[in-house]
């Protein structure tokens, strides 16, 4: 069978979810016969790792190499002394007019990014990526990048440029056309289009995660592109005892930040409270993630702060366990982000509890979401229609949803396989 090389910044022991789906791709690979290798950076590098989803003897073998990341350590050094982290994610409801006035430290932070970090800020990986990837992988007959982050991107067509390899480019997020890059000044932006045009036109294949970001990608220059959904593992759950909640719990698994916003869903249980619509024994909502105080403190803005559970960094399994006890899954999806599909959504859906939706209607999240029927999609002004579906699920039985047909295009095999195919069709010459 072949070799390949996969470029993933994030990979286990990172706790990221774009490290679930680069583990994925190997794993499956090396199980069907294929010689695998990963390129990544050393745990060191992460800022957040889970050391149970990487088994000691995976099948397959990872590189580890070193990377110039001086932001990445500048916030490790600011969190151990209790300093808040420069240039962390823009709180939710906080807009330019509205965020604080940025500190010296701030704008040296954004004229760092400015002029250093093309791609991204981890671009200080792509010269050791390269070597590393030049002195032991020149075996490989695909190498496969999946980002974000994009400079694995940069420094897989790098290498494929140099070996004359096949490249294939895995989109779980779209690159120049992400809502974030329109803060970057015109010049900037040009010169990362150029870049990513660049790294497209070497590609023999491009898969993305949605056919939105596949169109998009075909305007800039793909010369083939094919949609590769992320999925999940149906025994995911097996095992797993659920978390035993002591009232009725919505869990949110993620962070919030820019327009994702709980207010929506605060707002709908206030709402409940003063009509006296609770449950009997009370409602929470538990979120799972790293923006604890900025959601405390809408919670306190509302009046909600004991309708609050916040947990910040919980083990992957222990996080599938709230998941699976949930009453209710929360998603939320904003306007900017209607072309993605948040990778959380899959374990969700391996959990098989009824989901609550806030997003377009239009978006991919919703289209996933009526396939597989596992909720309902709301509007996330239509605060009587979250509460409606909130107090259908009050008085309903507590088992796990039915295993629609629709489930089956997501389960982590089916999608493998379609992905195999395609990598098989690269070296057929297809």
């Amino acid at each position: 069978m072949p070799n390949i090389l996969i470029v993933a910044y994030t990979f286990p022991p990172d706790f990221g979810v774009g490290a679930k789906r680069a583990l994925r791709i190997a794993e499956h690979l090396s199980r069907r016969g294929w010689g695998v290798r990963v390129l990544t950076v050393r745990p060191g590098y992460y800022e957040g790792f889970d050391p149970t989803l990487l088994r000691s003897n995976p099948g397959f073998e990872v590189i580890r190499s070193h990377a110039l990341t001086p932001k990445i350590w500048a916030r490790k050094l600011r969190a151990a002394i209790g300093l808040k982290p420069i240039g962390a994610s823009v709180p939710f409801r906080e807009t330019t007019a509205t965020a604080p006035r940025t500190s010296v430290l701030e704008r040296i932070s954004r004229a760092w990014d400015l002029v250093f970090s093309l791609p991204d800020e981890w671009a200080g990986w792509i010269p050791p990526a390269f070597v590393a990837g030049w002195l032991r992988t020149r075996r490989a007959d695909i190498i496969l990048a999946t980002g974000p982050p994009f400079s694995g991107t940069v420094a897989a067509t790098m290498l494929a440029r140099a070996g004359g390899t096949h490249l294939v480019l895995d989109y779980r997020d779209p690159w120049t056309t992400f809502p974030s890059r329109s803060r970057w000044p015109s010049w900037r932006r040009k010169v990362e289009r150029a870049l990513e045009k660049r790294c497209l036109s070497v590609a023999s294949l491009v898969v993305t995660t949605t056919k939105a970001i596949s169109g998009s990608l075909t305007e800039l220059g793909a010369t083939r592109t094919a949609v590769v959904p992320n999925s999940f593992d149906p025994e995911l759950m097996r095992g797993v005892e659920p978390t035993r909640f002591s009232r009725f719990t919505l869990v949110y698994a993620g962070n919030f930040y820019g327009d994702r916003s709980p207010e929506p869903v605060l707002r709908a249980m206030e709402a409940l409270r003063e009509s006296g619509a609770l449950p009997p024994g009370g409602i929470a909502l538990r979120v799972l993630g790293a923006s604890g105080p900025e959601v405390s403190a809408e919670a306190r803005r509302l009046g909600m702060s004991s309708h609050l559970e916040i947990e910040d960094f919980v083990p992957y399994r222990e996080a599938l366990a709230r998941m699976k006890g949930a009453d209710v899954l929360l998603l939320v999806v904003v306007t900017s982000h209607a072309e993605m599909v948040p990778a959380k959504l899959f374990e969700y859906l391996a959990a098989r509890r009824f989901i609550l939706a806030l997003a377009p209607r239009d978006s991919e999240a919703a289209r996933v979401l009526a396939e597989t029927d596992s909720g309902v999609m709301l509007d996330p002004s239509d605060i009587p229609g979250i509460m409606k579906a909130l107090t259908s699920r009050f008085t309903a039985t507590r088992q796990d949803l039915p295993n629609h047909p629709g489930l089956k295009a997501y389960e982590a095999s089916a999608t493998m396989q379609a992905l195999e195919r395609l990598l098989l069709e690269i070296l057929q010459g297809g």
